[in-house]
């Protein structure tokens, strides 16, 4: 697919079994639901009206260069997500046992409940990934080179980080307020 345009998905469903790109900003719009079932989709604009549910594909890698890229829908990770020096919220459900990769200086805050994914942030040096609240890491393991910053904003739980987190730098994971870890 070579999407330079605006593609409705209209309730439908689309399957792209060899990737391609999209490069104009809501260019990937409505409710449905969206396969990458093979190679690389890259997506350089924000969709901010797609609702449709995105699942990639064991294989598959959809590359991002912005937080928005694949709207607000449900994100089935078993292949790679790469979020390649996007920056702002994602604030799409992420679920699934696949990578997310946070590249070439992202920076990406987590929002989202995304207790369904069990994957792996990879985080490269000089990205850095928020997560704002228990939930939004799920139970994914993180490899941190760059920077975690875990944000408790809800106050009145309590934050019992059990993830594992393995990398080099270490001092560049904050602290969560108010301590529970």
């Amino acid at each position: 697919m070579a999407n330079a345009g605006q593609l409705e998905l209209h309730n439908g469903t689309l399957n792209l079994s060899n990737g391609g790109t999209s490069t104009a900003t809501n260019g990937l719009i409505g409710a449905g639901t969206l396969n990458i079932n093979g190679g690389e989709l890259m997506v350089s604009a924000a969709n901010t009206s797609l609702t449709a549910k995105t699942n990639i594909a064991d294989k598959a890698t959809v590359t991002l260069n912005n937080s928005n890229g694949l709207g607000n829908g449900a994100i089935l990770i078993t292949g790679t997500l790469n979020l390649d020096a996007a920056n702002g919220t994602l604030a799409n459900a992420l679920s699934g046992s696949g990578q997310t990769q946070l590249s070439r200086q992202a920076a990406i805050t987590l929002s989202a409940d995304n207790s369904g994914y069990s994957g792996q942030f990879d985080i490269a040096a000089a990205s850095s990934l928020q997560a704002d609240g228990a939930k939004a890491l799920g139970s994914s393991s993180i490899a941190n080179l760059g920077t975690l910053t875990l944000n408790a904003t809800d106050t009145t739980n309590s934050w019992n980080l059990s993830n594992t987190i393995n990398g080099a730098d270490h001092r560049s994971m904050a602290a969560i307020t108010p301590t529970s870890y």
